[in-house]
């Protein structure tokens, strides 16, 4: 029923062609050829087809769990203005399998599954009629600098910091939550960033009292898997979902279409909004460098390190806190055991990528010479990235650092022993990555 060739797949636009009638419409997905919107959509409110959701959604069976209908989400996607597209199907397709098979979703947990999917598909459309309309984007020649490093590391933290720079273009959570929406004025402005502040929201409140998530909010920089997750390539979305199948089978093969999309709607981002070279920020960036380095063979990247029974503790705790939003959470001890292994894949896998990248393309900081001497681990960066600090920033660097810091001392830390997780144990496995980088 749905196409996967290659000129399928180019073309990005598909529609529901059929016929009506009084209880609703049926028809097959099929390229459009130009573009348009599907007819017979209905009334959108907030993004999506009201009632479409649910359709997507098995009822919870005799395990309790719920289900994603991959037909009933493609079927509602095409309703959306301009289609949908299929340009990363099999990538769904594997996504949804492992949700469905590991991910024990509520009602509510695949409702909310949904509406990002749903979004997603819709994004390969957006972005082409987009560049068709204003054809300068595509033009565009970014050079980010990406900042990398596990939940805990303090990758956020030194985004932010640098972020209070004149000088540096740090897109923020609704730009890359919104990377293709084009706003016309003031109302439409506060729309995205409305829509941004909701998507905020919604992980700050799972972490309502621990230290991560303290500088999530629509306005500050936020992180770039929006952009993979779009092309469904995203290591983050195992973060939220219990989906080990997906993950594991991401690490394993390559991200290079997704970049590619990445960067189309970076593209995007830059024209809407121009300024000097972006800083982006993914944790998982570190496990894909030679994909990212082919598609961004200019780039620059900052990696943060920090103690490994902090990040795996910091990465499980995010994760299982997530994941009880929208599933029955399961074991914390479990969760704790996932999030070791991938990590310690991920860190050998960065590793052996990095004997290949271009000299001096990448910049090390270590958590501790982060939060010691911030103003100056600041400068440092800032030389790496060729931009000259100034006087009146660095006070604010100082400002921003303290008070994220007693911040974080007032919060509930997650421990090691919540998640099953051995101090002992973690240092022998991760002995390499300590003595590697000195932590």
């Amino acid at each position: 029923m749905y196409s996967d060739d290659r000129q399928a797949r180019d073309s990005g636009a598909y529609a529901i062609h059929g016929h009506g009638h009084s209880g609703g419409r049926t028809g097959v997905l099929a390229p459009t050829g130009r573009g348009a919107v599907g007819q017979g959509q209905g009334r959108v409110r907030g993004g999506l087809v009201p009632g479409a959701i649910p359709g997507a959604v098995r009822p919870t069976g005799p395990s309790g769990h719920a289900a994603i209908d991959l037909e009933a989400l493609l079927a509602d996607a095409v309703r959306a203005p301009g289609g949908c597209s299929v340009r990363f199907l099999p990538e769904l397709e594997r996504l949804v399998e492992s949700l469905n098979s590991q991910a024990r979703l509520t009602t509510g947990g695949a409702a909310a599954v949904v509406e990002r999917l749903r979004t997603a598909l819709t994004r390969p459309v957006q972005l082409r009629m987009l560049r068709s309309a204003v054809p300068a984007i595509a033009h565009i020649e970014p050079a980010p600098v990406f900042i990398t490093g596990l939940p805990g590391s303090g990758a956020g933290l030194l985004h932010n910091l640098l972020a209070e720079h004149p000088a540096v273009d740090a897109p923020t959570l609704w730009e890359l939550a919104e990377p293709v929406a084009r706003a016309a004025g003031p109302r439409e402005f506060r729309a995205l960033i409305g829509r941004g502040r909701a998507a905020a929201e919604a992980g700050s409140q799972a972490l309502h009292g621990r230290p991560a998530g303290l500088l999530r909010t629509a306005t500050r920089p936020g992180g770039c898997s929006w952009l993979l997750g779009n092309a469904f390539q995203s290591v983050a979305f195992a973060l939220p979902w219990r989906v080990p199948g997906y993950a594991d089978g991401l690490a394993a093969g390559s991200m290079t279409e997704a970049y590619h999309f990445h960067r189309e709607q970076l593209q995007a981002i830059c024209h809407r909004i121009p300024g000097p070279a972006p800083l982006l920020r993914d944790p998982f960036h570190a496990g894909h460098l030679g994909d990212l380095f082919d598609v961004y063979p200019s780039a620059r990247v900052i990696v943060v390190h920090h103690d490994p029974v902090r990040t795996v503790t910091a990465t499980a705790g995010i994760s299982h806190a997530l994941r009880g939003a929208g599933s029955d959470g399961g074991d914390p001890r479990e969760t704790g055991r996932e999030w070791t292994g991938r990590i310690e894949r991920q860190l050998v896998a960065a590793e052996v990528a990095r004997r290949s990248l271009p000299g001096g393309r990448i910049l090390d900081v270590r958590h501790a010479d982060l939060v010691g001497a911030p103003t100056d681990e600041v400068r440092r960066v800032l030389a790496f990235m060729g931009v000259e600090q100034v006087p009146v920033v660095e006070g604010n660097v100082a400002e921003l650092a303290a008070r994220t810091m007693r911040a974080a001392n007032r919060s509930v830390p997650f421990r090691p022993a919540e998640f099953g997780i051995s101090r002992g144990a973690l240092a022998g496995r991760f002995a390499f990555y300590r003595e590697r980088y000195g932590l």
